[in-house]
C-alpha cells in the first residue's frame, strides 16, 4: 500500500477494520471532506478537522455527539478518538486505508464500503424502529404524520426524512452487507420527543451493518444480526 492522491482519501465512505476493540454489533464509520474528518462511532456521532501535506496527516480534537450504545461499545469508541490523536501519515489503496504514526506504524485501519445493490434501490417507508431495550421492544411509526423514510441510489447514496429533518450521506452494499452514514441532517428543531426518536432512528441507520429482503419488505439489521429498522416500498400493507 502507498501513498495516494486526496481523491482516494476523501470520496470514498470508510469502515474501522482494526485498531481498537469492536464488540459484536460495534460499527466505526468514517468519511474525509473538505478538511473534516466525519461518522459514527458506536452510536456517537464526530467530527474532526484534519490537516494534509503529502502524505502526512494532521488530526484536531474530535466533536463527538450522542452516546454509546453500551459501556463496551463506549470504551471502543473512546479508544478510537484517542488513537486519531496519535495520527500523522496514512496510507490508501483502492481497497483500504492505514492512518500511520510517526514511525509509519498503523493506528487505525478502514476498509472501503461498496456501493448499493439494485435490490435496495428506490423508496423505503419505516414501519417500526427497535427501542433502546432491543428488538422485542418495538414503537410503531404508522402514526398520523410519521413520514419517516429513505430512497437508496444504486450510485451509492441514501437521504430521505428523519421525522423533524431530512438527512443524506452515502451508502454501501453488497448481497449482504449495507452500511448507511456517516448521514447530514437538516437542522430544524422539534419537540423533545420527536427530536428524542429521529436522535433513535439516525443512531439505528448508522449502526446497520446487513439486511433482509422479502418481496416488498427490508429489514436493517446490526452486526448482531439483530433487526433495528423494519421497512416496506411505497403502497405496501
Amino acid at each position: 500500500m502507498s501513498a495516494s492522491h486526496a481523491g482516494s482519501l476523501e470520496d470514498r465512505s470508510w469502515l474501522l477494520s482494526h485498531g481498537v476493540e469492536l464488540p459484536r454489533g460495534t460499527v466505526i464509520t468514517a468519511r474525509f471532506g473538505g478538511g473534516t474528518m466525519y461518522g459514527s462511532a458506536a452510536g456517537q456521532r464526530y467530527r474532526v478537522d484534519y490537516r494534509r501535506d503529502g502524505d502526512a496527516l494532521r488530526m484536531g480534537q474530535p466533536s463527538i455527539a450522542g452516546r454509546a450504545t453500551t459501556p463496551e461499545r463506549g470504551r471502543s469508541s473512546a479508544d478510537f478518538f484517542a488513537r486519531l490523536g496519535a495520527v500523522a501519515r496514512y496510507r490508501v489503496d483502492e481497497q483500504a486505508l492505514e492512518l500511520l504514526d510517526e514511525r509509519g506504524s498503523y493506528v487505525l485501519r478502514f476498509v472501503v464500503t461498496p456501493d448499493v445493490p439494485d435490490a435496495l434501490s428506490g423508496r423505503w417507508e419505516v414501519r417500526s424502529v427497535a427501542q433502546a431495550g432491543g428488538s422485542d421492544d418495538w414503537r410503531s411509526a404508522t402514526a398520523p404524520g410519521d413520514d419517516r423514510y429513505l430512497e437508496l441510489d444504486r450510485a451509492g447514496r441514501v437521504t430521505g426524512s428523519a421525522g423533524v429533518n431530512q438527512f443524506n450521506g452515502p451508502a454501501r452494499g453488497d448481497d449482504a452487507r449495507l452500511t448507511l452514514g456517516p448521514l447530514t441532517l437538516t437542522r430544524k428543531d422539534g419537540v423533545p420527543d420527536a427530536t428524542d426518536a429521529e436522535t433513535a432512528f439516525v443512531s439505528a441507520l448508522e449502526s446497520t451493518a446487513s439486511y433482509r429482503t422479502e418481496v416488498d419488505r427490508l429489514e436493517l439489521l446490526d452486526a448482531d444480526g439483530q433487526t433495528l429498522i423494519r421497512l416496506v416500498r411505497p403502497g405496501s400493507a
